[in-house]
């Protein structure tokens, strides 16, 4: 098969849809009002978390009830630009005021992060440290120190390597690189 052979899908009307419900599963659905895409989406201990441009949502995974902050910061309610989490060091939020820690239920500002938070492509957190892709680089807060890596390169992607201590960075024009703990090596081009 060739890539950008197959047929276009044909939605059926809702009316003409088959759903045959799976009895192994079950799922409380729930929905709340907000028709804009999500920013980010992340997991931490026993909630769900999404973010979008009219601020940030938690839901409980036991029960899929929506959970209120207790939030005086106005993180919550601003703009989600990214979302990373680490059960160590909790949720770590970037708004256009900058980047936040929600941590032990406590909200604080981070500083030092010197990108503009409206350049976040991509957030993540692993044991070496808050990553945050950006369109100008990917920055490294680890141990309390930021460093910038790969300056001037659009950060499209952040992924883990589950099989060693790094991870693969995904960029836009600049290749693929990965990252062993100490250095980082390019794949093509």
């Amino acid at each position: 098969m060739v890539l950008g052979s197959c047929a276009p899908a044909v939605r059926k009307p809702k009316s003409q849809i088959d759903v045959k419900p799976r009895q192994s599963l079950s799922a409380k659905v729930q929905s709340f009002s907000e028709t804009r895409p999500f920013t980010s989406t992340v997991t931490l201990d026993t909630f769900f978390y999404a973010g979008t441009p009219r601020g940030l949502y938690r839901f409980d995974l036991n029960s899929g009830d929506p959970v209120a902050f207790a939030d005086q910061s106005g993180v919550v309610a601003a703009e989600i630009l990214g979302l990373a989490a680490d059960p160590s060091s909790g949720l770590h939020v970037v708004t256009p005021a900058g980047l936040f820690q929600f941590h032990r239920k406590v909200w604080k500002k981070v500083d030092g992060f010197a990108a503009p938070p409206a350049s976040v492509t991509q957030m993540m957190e692993s044991t070496n440290g808050l990553w945050i892709g950006t369109s100008g680089g990917l920055y490294r807060l680890f141990q309390g120190k930021w460093s910038h890596h790969l300056a001037g390169a659009k950060i499209s992607a952040i992924l883990d390597d589950t099989a060693g201590s790094g991870m693969w960075i995904g960029t836009d024009a600049e290749g693929i690189f990965q990252y062993d703990g100490k250095r980082f090596r390019r794949h093509g081009k």
